[in-house]
Order: structure tokens, then C-alpha cells, then sequence
């Protein structure tokens, strides 16, 4: 089955893009996908989830290379519609693969593909009951499951190798000196030097490295509070100083990890509260509600822990949301604001 799985990374849409719709057939076969997701080792291991993962990157990455073309050209939108079922087939049967690598494939999906986004993130584990994210005696902070750490096979940590950004993230955790947020800011604001963009996961991995850092000093201390509000001061102030750009990829970030029950999601969920709360520029508290908008009004799934942080934002007085200008200006935005409002109980 690895073998299988190596030639057909050899083979990937990005290399030989006529052959993509048979490419996209035999990774997703009914007698090959089942078998190379369940293949154990003696252990219980999953031994091919690594290679298998490889193949899903490639799929994504195919649609992010030629995001240019793919909405006039029919082929493209065909192979879209036929990466979606693929994708749909992995969140009824093998959640728990999309669960443990959503850091690789959120970072290859193109921005616009919003709905492919919410569709992996809304994988959730068989022995998991949702709770019903409308009812309004429902208590996040009570649940059991926000103690539960998600099961990541991603190799987040080794992105931050980026112009050395883990040594300055680990050095501002430790003594949180004035220029070592600086120069975080820097190596995250600056253009690659070859493709000129943005260090999306760059940025992408520093939000989920700080966010197990301050999980695990909670799970060290037995105070969840503490931890909440030292990873929210970080991220209030990093927000505060960067870009419209750079700030959308870190809140992109952020949402990326409100997923179903678990700590992460209950901790990212109190930390982009605190900074849409603690904010004084409005336009941060404009861009946080953009995100959030963006990934509600596309077709369903929409991610658990995305519904209950929008809903907390609009419903509870305390963060003032139908008080901010933005939502009132212009005409069409309040309209939009009141139909979604309406949706909800």
C-alpha cells in the first residue's frame, strides 16, 4: 500500500495534469482508500496515514496552483465537485484522519474555497456527540470535552524553522521582551523572498505553537484563566501592531482551529473573544466579524466551534457587537447582519 501510495505522489495532478481526473479516481477507489486509512502494524499504528495525507495535500494543492483558471474552465470545476465527494467521504468514514492533519490541508486549500475549508474542519470523532450548537442553555465552559486535547499528527513546529521564528516565539514566551515581538512581527509580515506572498503557514503554525504552548503551562498550572489570558495578551498585541493582511492570515488561523469539543477550541474560542472585547480599533473587531461571516455564509457544514463562537459574539451583551459602527453602515451590510441574526434562536 505505501508503494501504491509513493508512485501515485509521483504521479500528483501537479506534475502531470492530464492525468488528474484517473489520478483522482484510483487514490479515491472504493478497494484502495478504505484499505491504505485502515492498514495497522502489529502496535495498532496507522502505518499509511503519512503517505495517504501526502496524496491529499497534492489534491488541494493542485486547485491552489491554478486558482486562476479553475472558475472558467470546466474541467477544473468538474474536478472540484469530484475533490469534494472525496473529501465527504473521509468526514462520514475516517474523520479522525481529516481531524489529525487539518494544519496540512488548511494551509494548501486557495482562500476563496471556503466551503472545502469548513468541510474538513467539521470533522469530528464517532464518539463524539455534538452538542446542539442552538440551544441556549448551552454551556461551553461546562462540557467535558473542551479538556480533551485533539489528536494532531501534523508537523506544525518544524514550519516555525521559517527565518527562525520558533527561537523568538520561545524567547518571547519566556521573558516577553519588546524586541523579540518585533522581530516576530517582522518575519512574519515580510514577503517570502522567492514567491513574494505572505508566510501563510508560517503564520498558520505560530498560531496553533502558541496556543499548545499556553494549553500545556494550563495543563502544568491547573489554570485555564491564566493561560487564556497570556496567549490572548500575545495575540491582542500582535493583531494590534500588523497589517489588514497579515492580520487576516493570523485570524484565518485562529477560526482554522475552532473545530468540534476539545481544549483547542475552547481556548482559541476565548481568545478571539478577548481581543474583539479588549480591541479599541475598530476595524480589528471589523475584520474578526469578516472571518467569521465568511465561512457562515457559504453552503453547510459549518464547523461546531465556529457556530457557538459567532453566536456567543452576536448574542451575549458583553462584546456590545450590535453596538459597533460597522454593522450599522452601509445599508446592505445591516441587511445582511439582520437575516443572520434571524437564522439564529
Amino acid at each position: 500500500l505505501s508503494v501504491i501510495c509513493q508512485t501515485l505522489y509521483e504521479l500528483r495532478p501537479t506534475e502531470y495534469p492530464g492525468f488528474c481526473f484517473a489520478w483522482l479516481e484510483l487514490m479515491s477507489h472504493r478497494f484502495f482508500m478504505p484499505k491504505v486509512i485502515n492498514a495497522t502494524n502489529e502496535a495498532g499504528e496507522w502505518v499509511c496515514w503519512d503517505s495517504y495525507q501526502r496524496l491529499i495535500v497534492e489534491m488541494l494543492r493542485f486547485f491552489k496552483v491554478n486558482i486562476h483558471n479553475w472558475a472558467k474552465d470546466e474541467a477544473m470545476i468538474n474536478l472540484y465537485h469530484g475533490a469534494l465527494r472525496v473529501l465527504l467521504v473521509l468526514v462520514h468514514d475516517f474523520p479522525e484522519f481529516l481531524m489529525s492533519y487539518h494544519f496540512n490541508f488548511c494551509n494548501v486549500i486557495p482562500e476563496n474555497f471556503i466551503q472545502m475549508r469548513n468541510l474538513i474542519l467539521s470533522a469530528y470523532p464517532n464518539s463524539v456527540n455534538l452538542p446542539d450548537p442552538f440551544d441556549e442553555e448551552l454551556r461551553v465552559d461546562s462540557l467535558n470535552e473542551i479538556k480533551n486535547s485533539p489528536m494532531m499528527l501534523s508537523k506544525f513546529a518544524e514550519c516555525l524553522a521559517y527565518r527562525g521564528i520558533k527561537e523568538d516565539i520561545d524567547s518571547y514566551l519566556y521573558d516577553h521582551k519588546e524586541n523579540t515581538l518585533v522581530n516576530i512581527i517582522t518575519k512574519t509580515s515580510a514577503p517570502d523572498d522567492e514567491t513574494q506572498q505572505i508566510p501563510s503557514v508560517a503564520i498558520h503554525a505560530l498560531v496553533l505553537y502558541v496556543g499548545c504552548h499556553s494549553l500545556h503551562q494550563d495543563t502544568r498550572r491547573n489554570d485555564g484563566v491564566r493561560s487564556q489570558r497570556q496567549s490572548g495578551e500575545f495575540f491582542k498585541e500582535i493583531i494590534r501592531r500588523v497589517d489588514c493582511k497579515v492580520r487576516y492570515y493570523i485570524l484565518n488561523a485562529i477560526v482554522n482551529q475552532l473545530r468540534y469539543p476539545n481544549s483547542h477550541t475552547y481556548h482559541f474560542m476565548c481568545i478571539l473573544l478577548l481581543v474583539f472585547k479588549e480591541s479599541e480599533e475598530e476595524i480589528i473587531k471589523e475584520q474578526i466579524t469578516r472571518v467569521l461571516i465568511e465561512r457562515l455564509i457559504v453552503y453547510r457544514p459549518h464547523p461546531w466551534g465556529l457556530l457557538i463562537t459567532f453566536m456567543e459574539l452576536v448574542k451575549n451583551p458583553t462584546y456590545q457587537f450590535w453596538q459597533q459602527e460597522f454593522t450599522q453602515n452601509p445599508p446592505e451590510l445591516r441587511k445582511l447582519f439582520d437575516n443572520i441574526s434571524q437564522t439564529l434562536p
